[in-house]
């Protein structure tokens, strides 16, 4: 894929995941890139076969049904409209640590209402470090083992940002400092938004409240159900009730 070349118009960012299992997948109207957070891929598009694994950047193009056999695996995906790239490819890097954060950036952006310029801002220079340009807030080690150590525990409800230091061994300023520098969010928002993205994905697979209170990390439903209205104004409760 030649990334200098690629255009589109416009774009949404989506953290998902996928049970083990095989899929065919209909055409959809949009380009897909995706970074494999954990597990693994392996797709057949226009009868070319390809592997995605665990810090893998697969791009689908639009229009085009492919069939894939999934491991239990999660991913951050960038939808592209009006793409003008048509054959699928996986990409792999020497640091795909740096280009998870450069992806999970993008999330944040998104999540923080970012323009639609600076949402393509923010997606070439994603393509600009695939291309092997340096990263100018490029994270540090040991912000990849904050990231990896919230993105495994995150659903236990002990976890906090003080487990979060204990583990790295490394002061809260010190970890606030890497998250804001590189992620735009503290390490405490960062914990509460992937709780938050999984209370999500189980509210609308049709579990209860308190349940999807408990299985994404929650200790208390009210405190639950208080951030949850302020990151997206509205209960949990009327959360499911519009899936």
């Amino acid at each position: 894929m030649n990334l200098e070349d690629l255009t589109f118009r416009s774009l949404a960012v989506h953290r998902g995941g996928s049970e083990a299992g095989y899929f065919s997948v209909n055409p959809r109207p949009y380009a897909a890139i995706s970074f494999r957070l954990n597990g693994s891929g392996e797709f057949t598009v226009n009868g070319k076969r390809l592997t995605a694994s665990e810090g893998d950047v697969l791009f689908l193009p639009a229009n085009t049904p492919y069939e894939v056999e999934y491991s239990v695996n999660r991913f951050i995906v960038i939808h592209l409209w009006d793409c003008d790239r048509f054959e699928a490819e996986v990409l792999r890097f020497s640091s795909p640590q740096t280009v998870k954060l450069h992806f999970l950036r993008l999330l944040e952006a998104q999540n923080n209402g970012a323009s639609k310029l600076q949402m393509k801002a923010h997606v070439y220079g994603l393509l600009d470090l695939m291309l092997g340009e340096k990263w100018k807030a490029s994270p540090s080690p040991v912000l990849s083992r904050c990231v990896a150590y919230l993105e495994e525990n995150f659903t236990d409800s002990t976890v906090n940002v003080d487990s979060l230091c204990r583990s790295v061994f490394f002061s809260r300023s010190t970890l606030q400092r890497e998250f804001r520098r590189c992620l735009g969010i503290s390490p405490h928002g960062y914990l509460s938004r992937l709780r938050l993205e999984r209370s999500l994905q189980l509210l609308a697979e049709g579990v209860s409240v308190k349940e999807a209170s408990q299985k994404s990390g929650f200790s208390d439903e009210k405190y639950f159900s208080r951030v949850f209205f302020r990151a997206y104004g509205c209960l949990p409760s009327q959360m499911r009730f519009k899936e």
